[in-house]
């Protein structure tokens, strides 16, 4: 993740989270999981791209531009990261606020021509996504064009 510049995070969200994206400059995104490798690219490139499924297909991309795990809720990036919790927001509503991995997303838009999440190479070099995958995150390949501006 440290030295590629060719990868990307994989991730889903509700409908109504990844559809804010679109209409936001910047959204915070939260997970119960430690995301441990995406930080590493994160601190290498000092952003991230991601693509964001559902059900199967991927709709959404946008660059992950803030990232931190175990955030304090007292610091001023906590701050930062709260500034961006849309008003619909209600993971705060059922998990912590500030969850195991929050991260900022920016540059969010819908893509013209959605894909099956097939079409994506897993990192691993261990072939494509599989269908019925859900698990996140995901460290894929970059499509050809989809992120021109990264690093």
């Amino acid at each position: 993740m440290h030295s590629r510049t060719d990868v990307a995070v994989l991730a889903s969200n509700h409908e109504q989270r990844v559809t804010e994206l679109e209409s936001n400059d910047a959204v915070t995104h939260r997970s119960s999981k430690a995301w441990k490798s995406a930080k590493v690219g994160f601190d290498a490139h000092g952003r991230l791209p991601v693509y964001y499924r559902m059900d199967g297909d991927v709709t959404h991309k946008g660059y992950i531009s803030k990232l931190v795990i175990d955030p304090d809720e007292h610091s001023a990036e906590a701050e930062e990261l709260i500034t961006h919790i849309t008003d619909d927001d209600i993971y705060g509503e059922y998990n912590d606020v500030l969850d195991t991995t929050t991260f900022v997303v920016t540059d969010g838009e819908r893509l013209d021509e959605p894909f099956p999440q097939t079409e994506l190479q897993k990192l691993s070099g261990d072939g494509a996504i599989d269908e019925g995958y859900s698990r996140q995150p995901a460290y894929v390949i970059q499509r050809p064009g989809d992120f021109p501006d990264f690093p």
